[in-house]
């Protein structure tokens, strides 16, 4: 059981629990949504039934409510291609027991005051679509964008494919002092996705941060001076002695070098020019190439978006909305700041595997920031559009970018090192 309780700056608060079973091959999670409070002061509640993509309990959808004329578990047209290709109409009652056995578990208050006024079509308070009713708060982000696929025909086949997630910006240290990530992200942190063909050109690029770095043998002298007297100041006589002979050993180019070090301060020059000019040496730079920081991976994908019916022109709106919306940032209240836009996961699937099981021949990614997100609404050069005013074609473009850098402990927590899969 997932409990999410959000407090706003204006004191109200908003509350989703929701509780999963498994029926057959199938993951589903019973959701209450608080939606208000009756006349009398006591909570309303919408109960909705969830599919979800594997056990990792990603890819939520609303598929169902609980219809408070009948008590019973109905489903909602807009994905009846959800239920058939699952084929979920012959167990229905057994997911209607399991869905009402599950609510009856639900870490909730005032149980019985449930408000399934869904409409039909998904778009009434019940469906995963709607808001939860309750005071306008200026600063609150669009709550739930939609779970969509691009061809709508993507999810009954064996293609691989790509889905992106968009998720809460999440900035909390909460685990091993680190940001809640990948696996350990709350299943209320998924606000949308869609699912899309693997894009071309797919590359990946590690890389990490060197330069060069000097250090000549004065410099290394006194810093060796420095640790000893910080670290053992009894040994500082030893370490002196030490450096001491090894100058004794080449006195004539120490000699050199001190003075004209110090003569080329006064001239302006180089110390190094100087001992070029009189002595033909240098010192000793003592280059080494040094690590200086990891690298953060960008990733950038191109889609031509080409609806082929009035049906899917309205799902491709809907996914150019939803990245243009959740990648803008957000006003407070005050409009004093601006908070920080949503975030992505991005996940690549084997196309037998209903989204259960990631691609082990394609790159792990974590998660990313959406930097830039482009539409050509005319990619042939010509305005072309169909009777309902939607574009013929679509060429979108995605530039993520990853949040956290790749260490070498991520891959052991994929596979513990047996080398099952690429990694990132």
């Amino acid at each position: 059981m997932s409990i999410l309780t959000v407090e706003d700056f204006q004191g109200n608060i908003k509350e989703s629990t929701s509780k999963s079973f498994k029926v057959g091959n199938n993951y589903f999670a019973a959701e209450a949504k608080k939606v208000g409070t009756n006349s009398d002061g006591s909570n309303k509640y919408n109960y909705n039934l969830v599919r979800y993509d594997g056990p990792d309990l990603t890819g939520g959808t609303s598929i169902g409510f609980l219809n408070k004329n009948t008590n019973k578990l109905d489903f909602f047209p807009t994905v009846q291609n959800i239920v058939n290709t699952h084929n979920l109409r012959p167990i229905k009652g057994l997911i209607d027991k399991n869905f009402k056995n599950s609510i009856k578990t639900l870490d909730i208050t005032d149980k019985d005051k449930v408000d399934n006024t869904s409409k039909e079509d998904g778009t009434g308070d019940g469906s995963i679509n709607s808001a939860p009713i309750s005071q306008p708060n200026p600063e609150s982000r669009k709550q739930n964008y939609g779970n969509y696929a691009y061809p709508v025909t993507i999810r009954r086949g064996n293609q691989d494919r790509l889905k992106i997630s968009v998720l809460s910006r999440n900035l909390r240290l909460e685990k091993n002092n680190k940001r809640l990530v990948g696996a350990d992200r709350r299943t209320s942190d998924i606000k949308g996705s869609v699912v899309l063909p693997i894009p071309g050109n797919l590359s990946d690029r590690n890389a990490v941060n060197f330069k060069s770095g000097t250090l000549n043998p004065l410099e290394v002298a006194i810093g060796s001076l420095s640790l000893a007297a910080l670290l053992n100041p009894s040994s500082l006589g030893d370490e002196g002695e030490k450096i001491l002979n090894q100058a004794r050993s080449d006195i004539n180019n120490v000699r050199s070098g001190v003075a004209n070090l110090f003569t080329g301060r006064v001239l302006n020059k180089t110390g190094n020019e100087l001992l070029a000019r009189t002595q033909g040496a240098i010192v000793n730079p003592n280059v080494e190439l040094l690590f200086s920081g990891p690298t953060l991976r960008p990733f950038t994908f191109n889609y031509r978006l080409s609806p082929r019916d009035r049906g899917e022109s309205i799902v491709v709106k809907k996914i150019i909305r939803m990245f243009k919306q959740s990648s803008a940032v957000q006003l407070t209240a005050s409009n004093f700041f601006l908070r920080s836009p949503n975030t992505y996961r991005l996940q690549f699937f084997e196309g037998s595997s209903s989204l259960g099981k990631e691609h082990a021949f394609l790159p792990r990614i974590k998660e990313c920031a959406l930097i830039a997100f482009s539409v050509n609404y005319t990619p042939d050069g010509t305005f072309m559009s169909y009777e309902n005013s939607s574009m013929v074609s679509y060429d979108v473009t995605f530039a993520f970018q990853e949040i956290d850098p790749i260490t070498s402990e991520d891959y052991k927590a994929i596979d513990g090192n047996k080398d099952e899969v690429i990694g990132f």
